[in-house]
């Protein structure tokens, strides 16, 4: 009888641009992550306490924290993506658009298309110094 073996892969492809805006949001919200899961953490094991009369605090759902820091992950990476492709273009930074008006913005001529076209990835990758390691792949 013969017999037989298969092996299935299942792969995500990401662009490198988005693994560097993800990075950047990272380093700038982490603190803010990890103390929403702190008050999770301390109020799931009944831990949690408050000084004077901030109790509201205590009665918000576990559900609207991991809500908030969804929001909290998503205006993150819009702001890197907004910070990069600005910094690149040369645009003024006192001129900052906000993330909700970033998508009227993108559909201009600075897009992440437009800045990958023009080397702007590479440039991120350089920065970073992470080109050495991505050219030995």
């Amino acid at each position: 009888m013969a017999t037989s073996e298969a092996t299935f892969f299942y792969g995500v492809f990401v662009e490198v641009a988005y693994l560097c805006f993800a990075a950047t949001s990272y380093k700038a919200n982490k603190d803010s992550l990890f103390a929403i899961d702190l008050i999770c953490r301390r109020r799931r094991k009944g831990q949690l306490a408050t000084k004077g009369s901030a109790t509201c605090i205590l009665d918000v759902p576990h559900e609207v924290w991991e809500v908030v820091k969804l929001q909290i992950i998503d205006i993150g990476l819009q702001e890197a993506e907004h910070w990069a492709i600005s910094r690149y273009f040369g645009e003024d930074e006192e001129e900052y658009v906000a993330p909700r008006d970033w998508q009227e913005v993108k559909t201009g001529s600075h897009d992440l298309s437009t800045f990958g076209e023009l080397g702007g990835v590479g440039d991120m990758l350089r920065r970073r110094r992470l080109v050495r390691f991505v050219n030995s792949l």
